[in-house]
């Protein structure tokens, strides 16, 4: 079986139905400690400044000793409001990377202290000085995140600003590699994502009875066959439609002892490993032009009575074998999408599908886990516990809550797993990315080693290509990318690849220009344009653009190589006597003299809409006689070699004109046909 059928199978057949009841929904817990609460993001996130009041003085290893520093409780009190209204909507990664400022502030604190500067316990201490200091040993982001914080406050406590003045902006530039290393990390990605297909394949195969084991790797396949059988047999005795990992693992407990294969293996050959699950995340993204964020958030619908899994795939609303792919980016409030072929088996909407119905065995384990764990919540909320103890539950609930939707489930030595914004990079080092280029290293020579790849830099190769493919078109990149600023654009614009682009484009421009000027010649922006597409125009090019710029042209566009002498049968009484011209204008029936250009595109679909109403009006045989059919058939296969949508824009606007009666269609030699209604 091929991947392409397997993929037009994965999207087919339905998802199994769930036989979930979900407890009523659930708030975070409350707590005591001003320093210590749960936001109002979607899921809520745990904001804890307890360590900016105590200071963090218990290092995990010798390595974090200089990461150590002292607790500011009268600080941390002043902040903590203006703290607290910055971060309520904060996503998990913000609240991270803003506290990870505020505790560089709080080591430059201890490091003033240690040179003789009063200890800094109150907002009201800090002085210009400090924010000088700071400046010059503070990054950019950590300055502007605590000054921000710290005007509030003085705002609060109606005091002046700080006016410290920043440090240097960082600049924006990013170093991209070249576009052959990541047409081949492209097709490393597919290799590794269709071997996971492959196997997928297989097991279809055999689980059929389409194929017979022959192959090396059949025999864990067909162990992990008959252990699947064995847990749906399991779950149908205990009157179950649906089988999960739990029953396979209960399975696996009593295989016999000569098994040679690591049980964990079993789980590896019917689902999706680690590995799979991030060849296929990355080749996602490469294939979405996405952000990490809205491609993790992808939210599976587990809903029993939901008419689909993906509802963030919804079929495209003219070609039944296209998707429209539409995510969520919580931090613009966005709304990326992308379209696909069904037919492309490394689409991201193949993918989606592809691993959502494989791993669903796994999400039903994980959403009957978030059942018990919703209920022992809301047991020890019920009763007083500890509010650790609480806080621990909560945190687990909220796990299996992203997990159970999540897409990039997989599982790991018998665990179900799902990726998440660190997971994704690989759990070990070095990170996933890497590994993939390491391997593909070792079959190039040195020279030729792929460079450091990260997930985000596949966005930046499509925004490389893009710049290439529209010709330096920045709104086209804009709206393919779904930004709202055009300054967000530029950003990803400012790469190593684009401006080597840009200044060989400019250095051209510049050399074309200054070429034609010495050599006495006009400047021609095609002769320029042209030279800066090609590298150069030849003599007979030259000659080419003169003769068709003083070419006359028809009402229709299309220019006429000798409109003083027409041929015979296009008007058989023209008296040839250098001045006169063709008043006929019949073009496409004139191969000697018509040469058809891009300009022509609007004159064609004139003609074509003209000759479909002759058509419609004119009785048969009088239409034929006309050799209107003819003209009909050649306009139209001269319309083949324009843009479709174009022509069909084009043709749609005067089929209107002429139905409105604001343009009239000429019949003969400038005879108007009178307008009657058209045929049904």
């Amino acid at each position: 079986m091929s991947i392409r059928s397997t993929f037009r199978d994965l999207n087919s057949p339905p998802v199994p139905q769930l036989a979930v009841v979900e407890p009523e929904s659930i708030s975070p817990p409350e707590s005591v400690d001003p320093l210590l609460f749960y936001n109002v993001a979607q899921p809520p996130v745990l904001i804890d400044l307890r360590e900016f009041r105590d200071g963090w003085r218990h290092p995990q290893n010798h390595y974090q000793k200089k990461l150590l520093y002292r607790g500011r409780p009268k600080l941390i009190e002043e902040l903590s409001p203006a703290l607290r209204d910055r971060m309520m909507f904060f996503r998990q990664e913000t609240a991270r990377k803003f506290l990870e400022s505020l505790r560089s502030w709080w080591r430059f604190f201890d490091r003033l202290e240690s040179t003789g500067f009063e200890k800094v316990a109150s907002v009201r201490q800090l002085t210009d000085t400090m924010g000088l200091l700071a400046a010059a040993s503070i990054s950019y982001g950590s300055f502007l995140d605590f000054r921000s914080i710290v005007d509030a406050t003085h705002q609060a406590m109606r005091r002046p600003p700080t006016f410290w003045l920043a440090p240097a902006k960082p600049s924006t530039r990013r170093t991209l590699a070249p576009e052959d290393h990541f047409s081949r990390l492209w097709q490393a990605l597919k290799r590794g994502w269709f071997a996971s297909v492959n196997r997928a394949n297989r097991l279809n195969a055999l689980e059929a009875g389409t194929s017979r084991a022959e192959l090396p790797q059949d025999e864990l396949l067909v162990k992990a066959l008959n252990a699947k059988q064995q847990a749906i047999a399991l779950a149908e005795s205990e009157g179950r439609g649906y089988w999960t990992i739990d029953d396979l693992a209960k399975v696996v407990e009593n295989l016999p002892a000569n098994e040679v294969r690591p049980d964990w293996e079993i789980y590896a050959a019917l689902f999706v490993t680690p590995t799979e699950a991030r060849f296929a995340f990355h080749l996602f993204l490469a294939g979405s032009r996405w952000n990490t964020a809205p491609a993790l958030t992808l939210k599976v619908d587990t809903n029993p009575d939901a008419t689909s899994p993906t509802p963030f795939i919804h079929e495209h609303p003219e070609n039944p074998g296209r998707y429209t792919l539409v995510g969520f980016k919580e931090r613009g409030f966005s709304e990326p999408d992308v379209d696909g072929d069904w037919k492309t088996d490394r689409s991201p909407g193949a993918i989606v599908r592809a691993i959502v119905q494989r791993t669903w065995p796994l999400r039903l384990v994980l959403l009957h886990q978030l059942r018990q764990a919703k209920s022992d919540y809301l047991e020890a909320k019920a009763i007083p516990v500890a509010e650790d103890k609480l806080r621990k539950l909560y945190e687990n609930v909220q796990r299996l809550e992203a997990a159970s939707t999540s897409v990039w489930l997989y599982v790991h030595r018998g665990q179900v797993c799902a990726l998440d914004s660190r997971s994704y990079r690989g759990n070990t080092q070095p990170k996933f990315l890497d590994r993939v280029i390491a391997t593909i290293n070792q079959t190039l020579p040195p020279e030729k080693h792929l460079a450091k790849v990260t997930a985000s830099d596949l966005r930046d190769a499509f925004v490389a290509y893009a710049w290439t493919a529209t010709g330096g078109s920045v709104l086209q990149i804009q709206k393919e990318l779904n930004h709202r600023r055009l300054g967000s654009t530029v950003i990803y614009l400012d790469n190593t690849r684009v401006n080597a682009e840009s200044a060989q484009v400019f250095r051209t421009l510049c050399d074309t220009m200054f070429d034609l000027l010495r050599s006495g010649k006009v400047l021609d922006p095609t002769v320029v344009a042209k030279i800066m597409k090609d590298g150069s125009m030849s003599e007979a090019e030259h000659v080419r653009l003169e003769d068709y710029r003083r070419q006359r042209k028809s009402r229709i566009g299309v220019a006429c190589k000798d409109p003083k002498n027409p041929p015979k049968h296009i008007s058989p009484d023209f008296v040839a006597n250098g001045r006169s011209e063709c008043v006929v204008q019949r073009c496409t029936l004139c191969l000697e003299n018509a040469v058809i250009g891009p300009e022509s595109l609007d004159g064609l679909s004139m003609r074509a809409e003209e000759l479909v109403s002759h058509e419609s009006t004119m009785p048969m045989q009088a239409f034929s006689f006309s050799r209107f059919k003819d003209e009909l058939e050649r306009t139209e296969l001269a319309l083949k070699g324009f843009d479709p949508t174009e022509v069909r824009q084009r043709r749609e606007y005067w089929r209107r004109r002429i139905d409105d009666g604001t343009h009239r269609p000429p019949e003969f030699n400038g005879a108007v046909v009178p307008i009657l209604p058209r045929k049904p």
